[in-house]
């Protein structure tokens, strides 16, 4: 896979549930071959909005060290019911919450690149599921750099679906 389409130093946000799914599957063979950092957020605390009070989870540290240290976001998300995973919708509305309530944070997300890498068991998938996070990266300022769905209905990393995914990265 070519590094150099992505822009600055990226990592990868995997939204998989599943320790051993195909989310986490593609979550670490794109870390792998674009030898760059992994972050599950199943690994961290993150609640959903609160206008009272969300500084008891890991959202706005973990954010923060995202925006200050990555230029491209990758996440990746089983896709289920025409829609991404729970966890990245509650991250995503998280964010978006940011120009809020953390104006100087959500700042910081402007020009970054968002890229989002989907797998499920359809074989092709209806743009409305990529729809939202389009319309929240442009709310927040971001570049959204496209989206790459791969059917896992065997295996996600089958030779079609690494050829499928190196395509996608050469293109960006």
């Amino acid at each position: 896979m070519k590094k150099k389409k992505i822009r600055g130093k990226a990592v990868v946000i995997s939204a998989a549930q599943r320790p051993h799914g195909d989310t986490t599957l593609l979550s670490t063979f794109l870390a792998g071959q674009l030898n760059i950092d992994l972050v599950e957020l199943r690994r961290h605390t993150i609640d959903v909005f609160d206008y009272r009070d969300n500084k008891s989870d890991d959202f706005l540290d973990l954010i923060a060290h995202l925006v200050l240290r990555y230029d491209t976001l990758i996440f990746t998300s089983p896709l289920y019911w025409y829609s991404t995973s729970t966890i990245l919708k509650i991250f995503i509305d998280r964010l978006s919450n940011l120009l809020l309530f953390n104006k100087e944070l959500g700042r910081l997300l402007r020009g970054k690149h968002f890229v989002l890498m989907l797998c499920g068991h359809d074989r092709e998938i209806s743009k409305s599921a990529v729809r939202p996070l389009e319309k929240t990266c442009q709310y927040l300022g971001m570049t959204f750099r496209g989206y790459c769905y791969v059917s896992s209905r065997k295996f996600v990393l089958k030779t079609k679906n690494r050829k499928k995914i190196n395509a996608f990265f050469r293109d960006r």
